[in-house]
């Protein structure tokens, strides 16, 4: 695993670094598929530091919103319209079941079209500061009356939803109660302790990347040929079918840095108690895995489902397979993924 390890980062160290914060739009919506945008300013990160955050909301402009709700969390080097193709594809009204009816997709800050902090630079924001945006958004929807059905998390974004239901149960409560969640899916989680982990040394990894701006500080940033070979390769760095070129990823805006405090979470691994999402907890949990991840073991996200929820049968667990089911498969072949998903497709 460490030779691995040794050939992904000289491998990554290879290329020409070029940063890319592009946010643009692509190819005309289908009629179906409409977006807009909501604003959420002065959300408190810290004592101190605020941030102002975007969430793109996606729906059916031909038809009223009478149905669920989905809010979706990005991952840590993506934004908001990662969630695109996704959203696009649950949308679209040809399933055999009755998906959301809109899709709400949060910006976290210094991603996208959310803010850098004020009273802090984005390279020194913690987990902890993400998930107060993250909570802050839900508290703010709910103030406006909008309450999700689903939660979907992809990559760092669930384990931002695992450590937050964990505080909420700690404190007495949970997703359910505090705000209707019925249903949350995990999309090539990151694995949290007690999981095994790799044996990856992530500073080593991660030092070719690390750049430094007045405006934002110290952060990783992976060039976009990097962010596709780790997102959308397989172990062997081949590419799916339909994985975008590292143009197109850079056109349609997925691409983001991460601030470089964030390498202490992939170090020193945060933990998450056993039994947060069993059946006491009103929530449903579904986590998806992709046969040809690179970035996620296997064994240790197939642990990780029967230890948030006691399930030892693994019932909403999904394995997909294919040719395209590589990490970030939701923004390269949405359709297939849903279809993989089978019955589990449900929870959206």
């Amino acid at each position: 695993m460490r030779k691995v390890a040794l050939i992904f980062s000289l491998a990554l160290a290879a290329l020409v670094m070029a940063p890319v914060f592009a946010h643009a739009e692509e190819s005309p919506p289908p009629p179906h598929f409409a977006a807009k945008g909501l604003d959420i300013p002065g959300v408190t990160l810290r004592p101190g530091v605020t941030a102002d955050l975007h969430l793109t909301i996606y729906y059916d402009p031909q038809h009223p919103c009478l149905g669920r709700t989905l809010f979706a969390l990005h991952g840590m080097w993506h934004t908001a319209a990662a969630w695109q193709p996704l959203a696009a594809a649950l949308l679209d009204g040809t399933h055999p079941w009755q998906g959301p009816c809109r899709v709400i997709a949060l910006d976290l800050p210094g991603h996208g079209l959310s803010s850098l902090p004020s009273g802090l630079l984005f390279g020194d924001m913690t987990l902890d500061d993400y998930m107060a945006a993250f909570l802050a958004s839900l508290g703010r929807l709910k103030g406006r009356g909008i309450r999700p059905d689903t939660l979907a998390g992809h990559s760092f974004g669930g384990l931002m939803i695992q450590l937050v239901q964990q505080r909420l149960v700690a404190d007495g409560t949970d997703l359910r109660k505090a705000y209707g969640v019925k249903d949350v899916v995990l999309l090539g989680t990151y694995v949290p302790e007690p999981m095994p982990g790799l044996s990856i040394d992530y500073r080593a990894v991660f030092a070719p990347f690390v750049t430094f701006t007045a405006e934002r500080g110290w952060q990783v940033t992976f060039p976009p040929p990097v962010w596709r070979v780790s997102m959308l390769g397989d172990p062997a760095g081949q590419f799916g079918p339909s994985a975008p070129t590292a143009a197109e990823l850079v056109a349609r805006g997925y691409i983001a840095p991460m601030p470089e405090a964030m390498v202490e979470s992939f170090v020193n691994r945060p933990y998450v108690a056993p039994d947060v999402f069993d059946h006491r907890s009103g929530t449903s949990l579904t986590i998806v895995a992709f046969q040809r991840d690179r970035l996620v073991w296997l064994p240790a996200i197939q642990a990780l489902y029967t230890h948030l929820t006691g399930d030892a049968s693994g019932t909403r667990f999904a394995l997909v397979e294919g040719p395209d089911a590589m990490h970030d498969m939701h923004l390269s072949n949405p359709a297939a993924l849903l279809e993989a998903m089978d019955r589990l497709a449900l929870a959206f």
